[in-house]
C-alpha cells in the first residue's frame, strides 16, 4: 500500500467527519431546513472523492495532493493571524441623550396629562408619528397580531415585578469599608456576578457622555441626572435560543422579559453587596436606567454595536439583555475589543432584509453624536411592536451571530477576530445553508419550547 492510498484513505475519513459535523451543526441549532440543505450540498463531496479515488487509479496521487494542499491553504487562512478587524470609531464630541426623547419614555405619556402636553409643546415633531402607534393596542394586550391569552400576560408580570423593585436600586452605604487591592476586588466582583447567574460582566469608566441628561420615566421625570460614580459594572444574560427562534410571538417577548427580570435581580443584589462593603452603588435595571448600557457594554469589552442597533457579543450575538451597577469601588476597567462585527454587518444585511418595519438601514453608517454607526428608525420599529403586540425580535432571529456556536461554527467564531478569511467564510457558510431573510410566522405556536 503506497503513500497515495494511505493519504487518500485518511483524507476520505477526514472529509467524511467534516461533512457529518457540518450537517450536525445546524441540526443541533434547531435549524432543520439548513441541516437538510447541508446534507444535499456538502455530503456529495466526500462521496465523490471516495468514488474517484477508488475507481480512477491514475488520479490517486493527484487527488491526495490536491486535497492536502487545499486543507493546508484553508488552515493557513483561518489560523494564521491576518488583518485585525476595525472597531467602532468615535469621531467627535458625544452630547448626552435626554431619556424623555426615547420611544419607551414617550409611550408612557398619558394623553391629556400635563406631562403629555408639556412634552409635545417642547417636541412637536414627535407628536404626529406617536399618535399613529397610540391607536394600536399596548404590548401584551388583546388586539395584537400575536396576542396569546396565556403567554402575553407573562411579560407584563415580569416588568411589573421589576417596577416594584425600582425603589431598591439604591440604599444606605455601610460606614465600615472593606479594602482590597484593585485587581483582587475586580476579580472578586466578577466572580460574584457570575455566581448570581450573570453570563457576561465587564467594567467601564463612567463618562458623562454615557449618562442620560434627564430622567424620562417614573416619579423623577424631567429631573437632571447627576451620577458621581466612577465605574459602570455592565451585566448581560443570554436569551434562550429556542425562544428567540419563535420571534415575533409572545414566546420571544416572554423570554426577553424573563431575562430583563433575571439580570435586574442580579444587579440589585450586586449593588446591595457593594453598599454593604462600604461603597456607593446604584443598580440600573429596566425602566430605571440613568445611563446608556449599550455604549458602556462596548467600553467594557463585551461586544460591538451592529447594524440592527444592538450590541453583538462574541458569545451570544444580540441575544443578550443588559443591566448595570454604577459604583465608586476600586475596580480595574476592561477595554473595548473588535471581533469583526463592523465588517460582518457591512456585508451581511440579513437583519435589514428581515425587518418587517423597514427600520434597520441597509446602507452605510452615519455620524451620530460623534459615533460612526448604523442608525435604526425607532419609531418604525415601535409601530410594528404595537401592531404585533410583542417586541418583534426578528432581527435577533435573523442575525447569524445569534445562533449557538456549536461544533463547526465554534471554530469559525474563534477565528473571526483573527482572520479576514474566517469572516468571509462565516458569511459564505451562512448564505449557503441558512435563509436569506426571516419572515413573521403565519401561525404562532400555541406552546412555548418549555411547555
Amino acid at each position: 500500500m503506497g503513500w497515495p492510498v494511505v493519504l487518500g484513505l485518511f483524507e476520505a475519513v477526514l472529509l467524511g467527519c467534516f461533512s457529518l459535523v457540518a450537517c450536525l451543526t445546524p441540526w443541533c441549532q434547531g435549524e432543520r431546513s439548513a441541516a437538510r440543505r447541508a446534507l444535499l450540498l456538502i455530503v456529495p463531496w466526500p462521496i465523490g472523492f471516495a468514488l474517484a479515488f477508488l475507481l480512477v487509479l491514475p488520479l490517486r496521487p493527484l487527488l491526495s495532493l490536491a486535497v492536502a494542499g487545499a486543507s493546508l491553504v484553508v488552515s493557513g487562512l483561518l489560523f494564521i493571524p491576518g488583518r485585525r478587524p476595525q472597531g467602532i470609531r468615535i469621531l467627535g464630541p458625544q452630547p448626552r441623550v435626554d431619556e424623555r426623547d426615547l420611544i419607551f419614555s414617550r409611550a408612557h405619556l398619558r394623553p391629556g396629562s400635563e406631562r403629555y402636553r408639556n412634552y409635545y409643546a417642547r417636541r412637536p415633531a414627535f407628536k404626529e408619528k406617536d399618535e399613529r402607534w397610540r391607536t394600536l393596542p399596548p404590548l401584551g394586550t388583546p388586539g395584537g397580531r400575536y396576542f396569546h391569552p396565556l403567554l402575553s400576560r407573562l411579560p407584563t408580570a415580569c416588568f411589573s415585578h421589576l417596577k416594584a423593585l425600582h425603589p431598591t436600586v439604591t440604599g444606605q452605604v455601610s460606614s465600615e469599608q472593606v479594602k482590597l487591592p484593585r485587581e483582587e476586588f475586580t476579580r472578586l466582583l466578577k466572580g460574584v456576578a457570575h455566581y448570581l447567574g450573570v453570563d457576561l460582566v465587564g467594567i467601564a469608566p463612567l463618562e458623562e457622555a454615557y449618562l442620560y441628561s434627564h430622567v424620562g420615566r417614573g416619579g423623577d421625570y424631567g429631573r437632571p441626572i447627576e451620577l458621581p460614580h466612577r465605574w459602570a459594572v455592565v451585566l448581560g444574560v443570554e436569551m434562550d435560543w429556542r425562544a428567540v427562534q419563535q420571534a415575533p410571538t409572545a414566546i420571544s417577548l416572554s423570554e426577553s422579559a424573563r431575562q430583563y427580570a433575571r439580570v435586574g435581580q442580579a444587579a440589585l443584589i450586586l449593588a446591595g453587596w457593594l453598599r454593604a462593603l462600604g461603597y456607593p452603588a446604584r443598580a440600573h435595571i429596566d425602566g430605571c436606567y440613568r445611563l446608556l448600557v449599550v455604549p458602556l457594554a462596548w467600553e467594557a469589552g463585551l461586544g460591538e454595536l451592529g447594524r440592527l442597533g444592538c450590541l453583538l457579543t462574541p458569545e451570544f450575538g444580540p441575544r443578550v439583555r443588559w443591566a448595570a451597577v454604577s459604583t465608586d469601588a476600586p475596580l480595574q476597567p476592561d477595554r473595548p475589543r473588535a471581533f469583526g462585527v463592523q465588517e460582518l454587518c457591512r456585508r451581511c444585511r440579513k437583519c435589514a432584509d428581515s425587518c418587517p418595519a423597514g427600520a434597520i438601514p441597509s446602507g452605510e453608517k452615519e455620524l451620530v453624536r460623534g459615533v460612526e454607526k448604523w442608525v435604526m428608525d425607532g419609531d418604525k420599529c415601535f409601530f410594528v411592536w404595537r401592531k404585533f403586540g410583542t417586541d418583534c425580535g426578528l432581527c435577533l432571529r435573523a442575525c447569524p451571530l445569534s445562533r449557538p456556536p456549536l461544533l463547526w461554527e465554534r471554530l469559525l467564531r474563534w477565528a473571526l477576530p483573527r482572520s479576514a478569511a474566517a469572516r468571509a467564510l462565516f458569511l459564505a457558510w451562512d448564505r449557503l445553508l441558512y435563509p436569506a431573510r426571516y419572515t413573521p410566522l403565519a401561525r404562532p405556536s400555541d406552546l412555548p419550547p418549555w411547555g
